[in-house]
Protein backbone atom coordinates (compact mmCIF):
# COMPACT_ATOMS: atom_id res chain seq x y z
CA UNK A 1 0.00 0.00 0.00
CA UNK A 2 1.12 3.72 -0.99
CA UNK A 3 0.44 6.62 1.67
CA UNK A 4 1.12 9.89 0.01
CA UNK A 5 1.45 12.69 2.76
CA UNK A 6 0.39 15.94 0.50
CA UNK A 7 1.54 18.44 3.43
CA UNK A 8 5.67 17.03 3.69
CA UNK A 9 5.78 15.31 0.30
CA UNK A 10 6.98 12.20 1.99
CA UNK A 11 5.37 8.84 0.67
CA UNK A 12 5.28 6.00 3.24
CA UNK A 13 5.40 2.21 1.94
CA UNK A 14 3.98 -0.56 3.99
CA UNK A 15 4.13 -4.01 2.74
CA UNK A 16 3.61 -7.27 4.06
CA UNK A 17 6.49 -8.64 1.89
CA UNK A 18 10.18 -9.06 2.02
CA UNK A 19 12.23 -5.76 2.33
CA UNK A 20 13.37 -6.26 -1.12
CA UNK A 21 9.85 -5.63 -2.24
CA UNK A 22 8.79 -3.50 -0.35
CA UNK A 23 12.21 -1.02 -1.47
CA UNK A 24 11.14 -1.68 -5.03
CA UNK A 25 7.44 -0.48 -4.36
CA UNK A 26 8.83 2.46 -2.80
CA UNK A 27 11.07 3.35 -5.93
CA UNK A 28 8.03 2.13 -8.48
CA UNK A 29 5.29 4.68 -6.35
CA UNK A 30 8.27 7.72 -6.24
CA UNK A 31 8.51 7.46 -9.62
CA UNK A 32 4.79 7.15 -10.74
CA UNK A 33 4.29 10.59 -8.33
CA UNK A 34 6.89 12.22 -10.48
CA UNK A 35 5.77 11.49 -14.05
CA UNK A 36 2.23 12.60 -12.86
CA UNK A 37 3.27 15.58 -11.27
CA UNK A 38 5.78 16.38 -14.44
CA UNK A 39 2.53 15.86 -16.78
CA UNK A 40 0.16 18.16 -14.73
CA UNK A 41 3.15 20.96 -14.72
CA UNK A 42 3.39 20.80 -18.61
CA UNK A 43 -0.45 20.97 -18.94
CA UNK A 44 -0.19 23.78 -17.15
CA UNK A 45 2.67 25.02 -19.57
CA UNK A 46 4.50 26.02 -16.24
CA UNK A 47 8.20 24.90 -17.86
CA UNK A 48 10.19 26.23 -14.59
CA UNK A 49 8.26 23.87 -12.87
CA UNK A 50 8.00 21.20 -15.57
CA UNK A 51 11.90 20.29 -15.44
CA UNK A 52 12.56 21.12 -11.84
CA UNK A 53 13.77 18.03 -10.09
CA UNK A 54 11.36 19.36 -6.77
CA UNK A 55 7.82 18.94 -6.52
CA UNK A 56 8.17 22.57 -4.17
CA UNK A 57 8.94 25.03 -6.83
CA UNK A 58 6.19 27.52 -6.26
CA UNK A 59 4.03 28.72 -9.36
CA UNK A 60 4.80 32.01 -10.42
CA UNK A 61 1.85 33.44 -13.07
CA UNK A 62 3.41 36.87 -13.45
CA UNK A 63 6.86 39.16 -12.32
CA UNK A 64 6.39 41.83 -9.59
CA UNK A 65 9.21 43.81 -10.56
CA UNK A 66 12.13 44.03 -12.58
CA UNK A 67 15.80 44.56 -12.00
CA UNK A 68 18.11 47.18 -14.13
CA UNK A 69 21.30 46.11 -14.74
CA UNK A 70 23.93 48.30 -16.69
CA UNK A 71 27.25 47.22 -16.29
CA UNK A 72 30.00 48.87 -18.19
CA UNK A 73 33.98 49.58 -18.16
CA UNK A 74 35.79 52.57 -17.27
CA UNK A 75 39.40 53.34 -17.04
CA UNK A 76 40.91 54.16 -14.20
CA UNK A 77 41.81 57.69 -13.47
CA UNK A 78 44.99 59.61 -14.11
CA UNK A 79 45.99 61.47 -11.01
CA UNK A 80 48.35 62.96 -13.41
CA UNK A 81 46.17 64.43 -15.91
CA UNK A 82 43.08 65.03 -14.27
CA UNK A 83 43.64 66.80 -11.30
CA UNK A 84 40.49 66.57 -9.82
CA UNK A 85 42.15 62.86 -8.25
CA UNK A 86 43.94 64.73 -5.80
CA UNK A 87 41.57 67.08 -4.76
CA UNK A 88 39.23 64.31 -3.60
CA UNK A 89 41.69 62.90 -1.17
CA UNK A 90 42.54 65.74 0.03
CA UNK A 91 39.11 66.79 0.86
CA UNK A 92 39.03 63.02 2.76
CA UNK A 93 42.22 63.79 4.15
CA UNK A 94 40.92 66.93 6.37
CA UNK A 95 37.95 65.04 8.41
CA UNK A 96 38.70 60.76 8.08
CA UNK A 97 35.81 59.18 8.50
CA UNK A 98 36.48 55.41 9.28
CA UNK A 99 34.69 53.18 10.69
CA UNK A 100 36.44 49.52 12.14
CA UNK A 101 35.82 45.95 13.06
CA UNK A 102 32.60 45.81 11.57
CA UNK A 103 30.60 42.73 12.49
CA UNK A 104 27.57 43.30 10.18
CA UNK A 105 26.91 40.35 8.28
CA UNK A 106 24.51 42.06 5.50
CA UNK A 107 24.82 45.28 3.26
CA UNK A 108 21.81 47.01 5.30
CA UNK A 109 22.94 46.41 8.57
CA UNK A 110 26.73 47.91 7.27
CA UNK A 111 25.39 50.67 5.67
CA UNK A 112 23.33 51.79 8.41
CA UNK A 113 26.51 51.40 10.70
CA UNK A 114 28.04 53.47 8.54
CA UNK A 115 25.75 56.67 8.36
CA UNK A 116 25.02 56.46 11.48
CA UNK A 117 29.09 56.85 12.06
CA UNK A 118 28.44 59.98 9.50
CA UNK A 119 25.81 61.48 11.73
CA UNK A 120 28.22 61.36 14.84
CA UNK A 121 30.93 62.47 13.45
CA UNK A 122 29.42 65.09 10.81
CA UNK A 123 27.04 66.57 12.53
CA UNK A 124 27.33 69.95 10.42
CA UNK A 125 26.31 67.84 7.54
CA UNK A 126 23.02 67.42 9.36
CA UNK A 127 22.56 64.27 7.61
CA UNK A 128 19.33 62.39 7.21
CA UNK A 129 20.14 59.20 7.51
CA UNK A 130 16.78 57.94 6.15
CA UNK A 131 16.83 59.69 3.17
CA UNK A 132 20.45 58.45 2.52
CA UNK A 133 19.99 54.77 3.40
CA UNK A 134 17.28 54.97 1.11
CA UNK A 135 19.98 55.35 -2.05
CA UNK A 136 21.84 52.97 -1.20
CA UNK A 137 19.33 50.26 -0.73
CA UNK A 138 17.89 48.36 -4.41
CA UNK A 139 14.15 49.28 -4.46
CA UNK A 140 13.26 45.28 -5.06
CA UNK A 141 13.60 45.50 -0.86
CA UNK A 142 16.40 42.60 -0.95
CA UNK A 143 18.34 45.18 0.23
CA UNK A 144 20.92 44.97 -2.59
CA UNK A 145 23.59 47.39 -3.38
CA UNK A 146 22.08 49.53 -6.50
CA UNK A 147 24.99 51.21 -7.80
CA UNK A 148 28.68 50.22 -7.34
CA UNK A 149 32.13 50.25 -8.66
CA UNK A 150 34.68 47.24 -8.55
CA UNK A 151 38.25 46.58 -10.09
CA UNK A 152 38.73 44.31 -12.83
CA UNK A 153 42.03 42.02 -13.63
CA UNK A 154 42.87 40.75 -16.91
CA UNK A 155 44.55 36.90 -16.30
CA UNK A 156 47.01 35.41 -18.57
CA UNK A 157 44.54 33.93 -20.57
CA UNK A 158 42.68 37.14 -21.09
CA UNK A 159 39.72 36.18 -18.48
CA UNK A 160 38.27 39.14 -17.02
CA UNK A 161 38.12 38.89 -12.98
CA UNK A 162 36.48 41.22 -10.32
CA UNK A 163 38.99 42.31 -7.56
CA UNK A 164 36.62 41.33 -4.31
CA UNK A 165 38.09 42.05 -1.68
CA UNK A 166 36.68 45.92 -1.96
CA UNK A 167 34.02 47.45 -3.20
CA UNK A 168 33.39 51.09 -3.93
CA UNK A 169 29.37 51.54 -3.35
CA UNK A 170 27.51 55.12 -5.24
CA UNK A 171 24.10 56.93 -3.68
CA UNK A 172 22.83 59.59 -4.88
CA UNK A 173 20.57 61.62 -2.64
CA UNK A 174 19.32 65.04 -2.01
CA UNK A 175 20.09 64.46 1.72
CA UNK A 176 23.47 66.21 1.14
CA UNK A 177 24.64 69.35 -0.75
CA UNK A 178 28.21 68.09 -1.40
CA UNK A 179 30.29 64.63 -2.08
CA UNK A 180 31.27 62.77 0.83
CA UNK A 181 33.70 59.63 1.27
CA UNK A 182 33.80 57.35 4.39
CA UNK A 183 35.16 53.59 4.70
CA UNK A 184 34.62 50.96 6.56
CA UNK A 185 36.68 48.11 7.37
CA UNK A 186 35.07 44.75 8.01
CA UNK A 187 36.17 42.14 10.96
CA UNK A 188 35.17 39.09 9.03
CA UNK A 189 34.82 38.64 4.64
CA UNK A 190 31.47 39.47 4.09
CA UNK A 191 29.26 38.36 1.23
CA UNK A 192 27.61 41.48 -0.37
CA UNK A 193 26.51 39.36 -4.04
CA UNK A 194 27.29 38.62 -7.08
CA UNK A 195 31.21 38.92 -7.57
CA UNK A 196 31.48 40.26 -4.03
CA UNK A 197 32.08 37.06 -1.80
CA UNK A 198 34.92 38.18 0.14
CA UNK A 199 34.77 42.25 0.87
CA UNK A 200 36.87 42.71 3.65
CA UNK A 201 36.52 46.87 2.60
CA UNK A 202 33.70 49.25 1.66
CA UNK A 203 34.22 52.85 0.14
CA UNK A 204 30.96 54.27 0.36
CA UNK A 205 30.26 58.10 -1.20
CA UNK A 206 27.65 59.61 -1.41
CA UNK A 207 26.94 62.69 -4.04
CA UNK A 208 24.20 65.36 -4.33
CA UNK A 209 21.65 64.69 -6.87
CA UNK A 210 22.91 67.41 -9.47
CA UNK A 211 27.06 68.26 -9.32
CA UNK A 212 29.35 68.99 -12.28
CA UNK A 213 30.19 65.87 -14.04
CA UNK A 214 33.88 66.03 -12.78
CA UNK A 215 32.46 66.04 -8.76
CA UNK A 216 29.69 63.37 -9.38
CA UNK A 217 30.05 60.27 -7.88
CA UNK A 218 31.33 57.98 -10.67
CA UNK A 219 34.15 60.37 -11.04
CA UNK A 220 35.26 60.14 -7.23
CA UNK A 221 34.46 56.62 -7.27
CA UNK A 222 36.81 56.25 -10.29
CA UNK A 223 39.70 58.03 -8.19
CA UNK A 224 39.21 55.54 -4.95
CA UNK A 225 38.98 52.40 -6.70
CA UNK A 226 42.47 53.52 -8.44
CA UNK A 227 43.84 54.32 -5.41
CA UNK A 228 42.62 51.07 -3.81
CA UNK A 229 44.29 48.67 -6.83
CA UNK A 230 47.02 48.70 -5.32
CA UNK A 231 47.18 45.63 -3.29
CA UNK A 232 50.22 46.29 -0.92
CA UNK A 233 48.36 49.67 -0.21
CA UNK A 234 45.23 47.59 0.78
CA UNK A 235 46.82 45.15 3.07
CA UNK A 236 48.30 48.06 4.88
CA UNK A 237 44.58 50.19 5.02
CA UNK A 238 43.11 46.38 6.25
CA UNK A 239 45.69 46.29 9.10
CA UNK A 240 45.75 50.22 10.53
CA UNK A 241 43.80 50.56 13.51
CA UNK A 242 42.91 54.51 13.83
CA UNK A 243 41.46 56.97 11.37
CA UNK A 244 44.93 59.09 11.56
CA UNK A 245 46.79 55.88 10.57
CA UNK A 246 43.96 55.03 7.60
CA UNK A 247 44.65 58.62 6.57
CA UNK A 248 48.69 58.70 6.65
CA UNK A 249 48.38 55.75 4.62
CA UNK A 250 45.68 57.30 2.05
CA UNK A 251 47.76 60.22 1.68
CA UNK A 252 50.82 57.99 1.04
CA UNK A 253 49.47 55.80 -1.50
CA UNK A 254 48.25 59.17 -3.52
CA UNK A 255 51.80 60.44 -3.60
CA UNK A 256 52.53 57.02 -4.46
CA UNK A 257 50.53 57.14 -7.69
CA UNK A 258 50.39 60.55 -8.13
CA UNK A 259 54.46 59.90 -8.78
CA UNK A 260 53.62 56.74 -10.72
CA UNK A 261 51.20 58.65 -13.24
CA UNK A 262 53.89 61.75 -13.85
CA UNK A 263 56.59 59.13 -14.47
CA UNK A 264 54.43 57.14 -17.43
CA UNK A 265 53.69 60.69 -18.64
CA UNK A 266 57.18 61.83 -18.75
CA UNK A 267 58.05 58.39 -20.57
CA UNK A 268 55.43 59.49 -23.04
CA UNK A 269 56.45 62.62 -23.74
CA UNK A 270 60.60 61.42 -23.96
CA UNK A 271 59.19 58.96 -26.72
CA UNK A 272 57.29 61.69 -28.49
CA UNK A 273 60.34 64.05 -28.61
CA UNK A 274 62.43 60.76 -29.83
CA UNK A 275 59.76 60.04 -32.97
CA UNK A 276 60.04 63.82 -33.69
CA UNK A 277 63.74 64.35 -33.26
CA UNK A 278 63.85 60.81 -36.05
CA UNK A 279 61.41 63.06 -38.29
CA UNK A 280 63.40 66.26 -38.02
CA UNK A 281 66.37 64.37 -39.95
CA UNK A 282 64.53 62.95 -42.38
CA UNK A 283 65.06 64.92 -45.60
CA UNK A 284 61.94 67.35 -46.19
CA UNK A 285 61.01 65.96 -49.25
CA UNK A 286 61.61 61.95 -48.11
CA UNK A 287 59.28 63.27 -44.96
CA UNK A 288 56.55 64.41 -47.04
CA UNK A 289 55.99 61.97 -49.40
CA UNK A 290 56.23 59.41 -46.36
CA UNK A 291 53.29 61.11 -44.98
CA UNK A 292 51.39 61.08 -47.50
CA UNK A 293 52.16 58.25 -48.96
CA UNK A 294 50.34 55.83 -50.57
CA UNK A 295 47.77 57.75 -52.07
CA UNK A 296 44.73 58.35 -50.11
CA UNK A 297 46.15 57.71 -46.83
CA UNK A 298 45.72 60.71 -45.29
CA UNK A 299 41.75 60.59 -46.64
CA UNK A 300 41.20 57.13 -45.79
CA UNK A 301 42.66 57.73 -41.77
CA UNK A 302 40.23 60.35 -41.63
CA UNK A 303 37.41 57.87 -43.23
CA UNK A 304 38.71 55.22 -40.53
CA UNK A 305 38.75 57.78 -37.50
CA UNK A 306 34.96 59.20 -38.42
CA UNK A 307 32.82 55.73 -39.33
CA UNK A 308 32.11 54.65 -35.28
CA UNK A 309 30.49 58.13 -35.09
CA UNK A 310 29.21 58.73 -38.56
CA UNK A 311 25.58 57.25 -37.36
CA UNK A 312 25.70 58.63 -33.82
CA UNK A 313 26.46 62.07 -35.36
CA UNK A 314 22.76 62.08 -36.52
CA UNK A 315 21.20 59.80 -33.38
CA UNK A 316 22.55 61.43 -30.65
CA UNK A 317 20.02 64.76 -31.14
CA UNK A 318 17.22 62.33 -30.98
CA UNK A 319 17.51 60.69 -27.68
CA UNK A 320 15.10 62.33 -25.70
CA UNK A 321 11.89 64.72 -26.71
CA UNK A 322 13.84 67.91 -25.09
CA UNK A 323 16.65 67.13 -27.58
CA UNK A 324 13.94 66.47 -30.57
CA UNK A 325 12.17 70.20 -29.92
CA UNK A 326 15.85 71.21 -29.98
CA UNK A 327 16.21 69.88 -33.07
CA UNK A 328 13.24 70.96 -34.96
CA UNK A 329 13.45 74.80 -33.57
CA UNK A 330 17.04 74.96 -35.19
CA UNK A 331 16.21 73.30 -38.51
CA UNK A 332 13.58 75.97 -39.11
CA UNK A 333 15.99 78.85 -38.01
CA UNK A 334 18.11 77.79 -39.86
CA UNK A 335 15.83 77.31 -42.89
CA UNK A 336 14.66 81.46 -42.51
CA UNK A 337 18.25 82.11 -42.10
CA UNK A 338 19.77 80.44 -45.36
CA UNK A 339 16.48 80.84 -47.70
CA UNK A 340 16.99 84.94 -47.36
CA UNK A 341 20.21 85.93 -48.25
CA UNK A 342 20.00 82.67 -51.08
CA UNK A 343 16.92 84.59 -52.38
CA UNK A 344 18.91 88.30 -52.02
CA UNK A 345 21.80 86.86 -54.08
CA UNK A 346 19.29 85.04 -56.47
CA UNK A 347 17.95 87.86 -57.60
CA UNK A 348 21.83 89.64 -57.95
CA UNK A 349 22.98 86.67 -59.65
CA UNK A 350 20.24 86.42 -62.09
CA UNK A 351 20.96 90.15 -62.90
CA UNK A 352 24.38 89.43 -63.58
CA UNK A 353 24.15 86.55 -65.39
CA UNK A 354 21.05 88.01 -67.22
CA UNK A 355 19.21 84.89 -65.97
CA UNK A 356 21.00 81.91 -66.51
CA UNK A 357 21.58 81.63 -62.88
CA UNK A 358 18.02 82.27 -61.08
CA UNK A 359 17.12 82.61 -57.73
CA UNK A 360 14.87 78.82 -58.38
CA UNK A 361 18.02 77.49 -59.73
CA UNK A 362 19.83 78.98 -56.48
CA UNK A 363 17.56 77.88 -54.24
CA UNK A 364 17.89 74.15 -55.97
CA UNK A 365 21.37 74.18 -55.96
CA UNK A 366 21.71 75.00 -51.74
CA UNK A 367 19.34 72.39 -51.36
CA UNK A 368 21.37 69.60 -53.16
CA UNK A 369 24.75 70.68 -51.86
CA UNK A 370 23.30 71.16 -48.32
CA UNK A 371 22.21 67.58 -48.43
CA UNK A 372 25.62 66.25 -49.66
CA UNK A 373 27.68 67.98 -47.45
CA UNK A 374 25.79 66.55 -44.76
CA UNK A 375 26.26 62.93 -45.81
CA UNK A 376 29.68 63.25 -47.02
CA UNK A 377 31.44 65.97 -45.17
CA UNK A 378 32.32 64.42 -41.96
CA UNK A 379 29.60 65.58 -39.53
CA UNK A 380 26.35 66.46 -40.46
CA UNK A 381 26.52 70.59 -38.56
CA UNK A 382 27.61 71.99 -42.08
CA UNK A 383 26.44 74.98 -43.09
CA UNK A 384 26.52 75.74 -47.08
CA UNK A 385 25.19 79.22 -47.84
CA UNK A 386 25.73 81.43 -50.82
CA UNK A 387 28.00 84.55 -49.86
CA UNK A 388 28.79 87.80 -51.49
CA UNK A 389 32.19 85.94 -52.94
CA UNK A 390 30.27 83.73 -54.27
CA UNK A 391 28.07 86.03 -56.29
CA UNK A 392 31.39 88.39 -57.53
CA UNK A 393 32.88 85.01 -58.64
CA UNK A 394 29.63 84.08 -60.35
CA UNK A 395 30.35 87.69 -62.30
CA UNK A 396 33.45 87.35 -63.41
CA UNK A 397 32.93 83.82 -64.81
CA UNK A 398 29.77 85.58 -66.78
CA UNK A 399 32.26 88.20 -68.25
CA UNK A 400 34.98 85.52 -69.03
CA UNK A 401 32.57 83.30 -70.42
CA UNK A 402 31.11 86.01 -73.16
CA UNK A 403 33.60 88.88 -73.48
CA UNK A 404 37.14 86.93 -72.95
CA UNK A 405 36.11 83.38 -74.46
CA UNK A 406 32.93 83.79 -76.43
CA UNK A 407 31.84 80.16 -74.78
CA UNK A 408 28.46 78.73 -73.28
CA UNK A 409 28.13 80.02 -69.89
CA UNK A 410 26.64 77.51 -67.92
CA UNK A 411 29.10 74.90 -69.33
CA UNK A 412 32.07 76.99 -69.21
CA UNK A 413 30.84 77.20 -65.04
CA UNK A 414 30.60 73.69 -64.91
CA UNK A 415 34.22 73.22 -66.47
CA UNK A 416 35.36 76.16 -63.68
CA UNK A 417 33.38 73.79 -60.89
CA UNK A 418 34.94 70.39 -61.82
CA UNK A 419 38.35 71.79 -62.24
CA UNK A 420 38.34 73.03 -58.72
CA UNK A 421 36.88 69.85 -57.60
CA UNK A 422 39.43 67.85 -58.87
CA UNK A 423 42.07 70.14 -57.11
CA UNK A 424 39.94 69.61 -53.98
CA UNK A 425 40.61 65.66 -54.04
CA UNK A 426 43.99 66.03 -55.04
CA UNK A 427 44.49 67.92 -51.90
CA UNK A 428 42.70 65.20 -50.14
CA UNK A 429 44.59 62.61 -51.05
Amino acid sequence: AVVSTQSTGEVEVRSPLSPALGNFSKVLAIKTMAVKWRKKAIKKNDLNMAFSDSPHVPQVDACHAMYWTKRRSVPLKNYHDEARAEKDISKFLENPVVLFKVRGQQWKDIAHEMLENIRVLRPSMNLNVESAYSCLMSSAGDYTIPELVQGLVYNQESDIICEQSFVVVLGSTPAVIETHTSFAILKNSVNLGAQMSEVKMICMILSPVKSKQTKSGIEVGRTYTTLLSDLDLRRRLLDSKTPAEFAAIVKEGCTRVMDKHTELYKQEREIMHEEEAGDETKHPVKKFFSDIMPPGKLLWNDIKRRKKHYLSDFTDGLDSWRSIKKYTTSVIFLYFSLLLPVMAFGVLNSYNTKKEIETRKGILAQAFGGIIFALFAGQPLSVVQTTIPIVLFIKLVHTFSHDLFEVDFLTFYTLVGLWNGLFLVVYAF
